[in-house]
């Protein structure tokens, strides 16, 4: 069928609109703002030296971080609670914190890192009767529920050692050296330690009424990143520098008899993080996890809390 010199004209005039309106006109992405009500989650630091309380490293090296949950419906708060001491000490400050941080009846989630975890577990069972039905759901980030070869060595546990690593047991030396009078750090040295989290779990199983989940991590020994930090940073624990080296990782695995207990982030097995609903083992190590500290030379923090995030969103829809 021939179309007509008249119809030439005008599906020509129709095509260079359509260019100039298309040339002309830009899609602007969708824009979401916050809600009104976000939702709260609480966020509990784990170990560390010193005396400052944890949320002001958190507050003060990601402030990005509250910004990130907050986009996705969330107002992060960041528990003031000592670094070290006794969990059941620390648990009790952490009780008045979320009264503190969280007020009137709402429900809230938690998110802990490393000895938070266990810190929050202790909270829970403590205070179970103010607690009750005000915690949506609990999140922890590489929590030694089963304890860590590292506490085991630090605290001069001799059957720990093994690994071959001389750069550890002059770390463990070294540890000694610098916090002989902390008493905080060795309370918190002894609670962590395999066996005192043997005990730990006989007397806090897991919360059938709060839904547990948890992440765990690991370093891939053997690549040239791990074996330059191996040398060059042999007391990185106590100076938090950027990355733990093979040496720590090894030392877990020297004795980890599955294999998941040998897949660890340096100071906690993927054994050990696992407790209540295990979300997965992923790279990076313990103390850039949850920090600006960078690992293979970028920070890791946001791709751990996009997952966390995620999790709490399907938890929402339960």
């Amino acid at each position: 069928m021939k179309m007509k010199k008249d119809g030439y004209i005008d599906w020509a005039i129709m095509i260079l609109t359509g260019l100039l309106v298309s040339g002309c006109t830009t899609i602007e992405p969708v824009k979401t703002s916050p809600p009104a009500d976000p939702t709260p989650v609480l966020f509990v630091d784990g170990l560390d030296f010193g005396k400052t309380p944890t949320c002001f490293d958190t507050l003060e090296e990601i402030p990005e971080l509250v910004e990130l949950f907050l986009q996705h419906g969330y107002a992060l708060k960041v528990a003031c609670i000592p670094p070290n001491g006794k969990i059941e000490n620390i648990a009790k400050i952490l009780f008045y914190e979320q009264g503190r941080l969280i007020t009137g009846n709402q429900s809230y989630h938690i998110v802990a890192k490393s000895m938070g975890g266990i810190v929050t577990r202790e909270m829970l069972d403590d205070y179970r009767d103010n607690l009750e039905g005000r915690v949506l759901s609990v999140t922890t980030i590489s929590t030694p529920h089963k304890g860590s070869v590292i506490a085991d060595t630090l605290m001069g546990d001799k059957k720990a050692d093994g690994s071959g690593c001389w750069r550890f047991h002059l770390l463990s030396q070294f540890g000694r050296l610098v916090y002989p009078e902390d008493e905080g750090v060795k309370e918190s040295g002894k609670a962590l330690t395999q066996k005192s989290m043997s005990e730990f779990n006989k007397k806090h199983p897991q919360n059938s009424q709060i839904p547990f989940y948890s992440f765990g991590y690991n370093i891939e020994p053997g690549d040239f990143w791990s074996r330059a930090l191996d040398w060059l940073l042999p007391v990185y624990p106590v100076f938090n520098l950027i990355s733990p080296s093979e040496c720590f990782h090894n030392t877990i695995a020297a004795h980890g008899v599955t294999p998941e207990q040998k897949v660890n982030d340096g100071f906690v097995s993927e054994d050990s993080a696992s407790w209540g609903t295990y979300l997965g083992t992923y790279e990076g190590e313990h103390f850039s996890e949850t920090s600006s500290s960078f690992y293979k030379f970028h920070t890791i923090w946001p791709e751990i809390f996009e997952k966390v995030i995620v999790n709490l969103d399907r938890e929402k829809h339960r």
